[in-house]
């Protein structure tokens, strides 16, 4: 996490925060890491749930009414994943922080004078606001695709 949150890029993003009120390095450093970690116990739930309920389907086992609690269990993890659009959020959050990592990138490879630019300071704050308005609007086009869904088969 150092590596992909330096001091010289805390400070930038610190400077955000005062400016405009958002914590970036909460959003841009921290977050994606723990979201991938909860989709990962998430999915290994699922899968454990799951497994246990083929195990206990087997017929020589007499808890075959155990399955559909198994089952139950398995599909409230999945539905779980898919309300919070948790793989949506990770795939976006990591695609932020790659563009993130670039802008760095352009940012030490440009001259003092350079960097006190309006054209290089907008660009670095667009990079850093798109990133999050990227992630609202994958989050609203997630919510209107099923809503969209659940009125195909009604009649207006």
């Amino acid at each position: 996490m150092n590596k992909v949150c330096s001091p010289f890029l805390r400070r930038i993003l610190n400077i955000c925060q005062i400016f405009l009120g958002f914590d970036y390095y909460h959003c841009l450093c921290l977050i994606p890491f723990d979201i991938a970690q909860k989709l990962s116990f998430l999915c290994s739930a699922g899968f454990i749930l799951t497994s246990m309920g083929a195990v206990l389907a087997v017929p020589g086992i007499d808890l075959g009414s155990w399955v559909a609690i198994t089952v139950a269990m398995s599909t409230a993890v999945s539905a779980t994943v898919e309300y919070f659009q948790v793989k949506t959020e990770r795939d976006t959050r990591n695609a932020n922080l790659g563009e993130f990592q670039n802008l760095m990138t352009w940012w030490e490879s440009l001259s003092i004078i350079d960097k006190r630019t309006r054209k290089a300071k907008n660009k670095a704050l667009q990079t850093i606001e798109g990133g999050e308005l990227l992630l609202a609007e994958r989050r609203a086009g997630a919510a209107f695709a099923a809503d969209r869904k659940e009125g195909d088969g009604e009649e207006e």
